[in-house]
């Protein structure tokens, strides 16, 4: 199990800012790990509570739907915007560009 041992705002754990530094990074990382192995820990508990379901019942929560659209990307679609124009036919060969 990883420990997270806070400093105190009087003392400084180093002589210099490099260690200081260092000390600061060395708790986020450790503060990260923890986060980790927490979501890991109820990833577990999950799967325990799932497992006496059938195996396409886990593999409909685990996998999306191949066949599912959303409604957003089907509007993009059909938007004006998002469509190739050849403006070639509006063109003056007459005229420089």
């Amino acid at each position: 199990m990883v420990e997270i041992k806070y400093i105190k705002s009087g003392e400084k754990p180093g002589k210099n800012s490099r260690a200081r530094c260092k000390a600061r990074r060395k708790q986020r990382r450790m503060a990260i790990a923890i986060e980790k192995q927490k979501e890991k820990e109820l990833e577990k508990k999950i799967k325990e509570i799932i497992s006496g379901c059938d195996n396409k019942i886990l593999k409909a929560i685990e996998l999306p739907n191949p066949n599912y659209r959303d409604e957003t990307e089907i509007h993009q679609k059909a938007d004006a915007m998002h469509k190739v124009v050849n403006h070639a036919h509006q063109r003056n060969p007459k005229k420089k560009w």
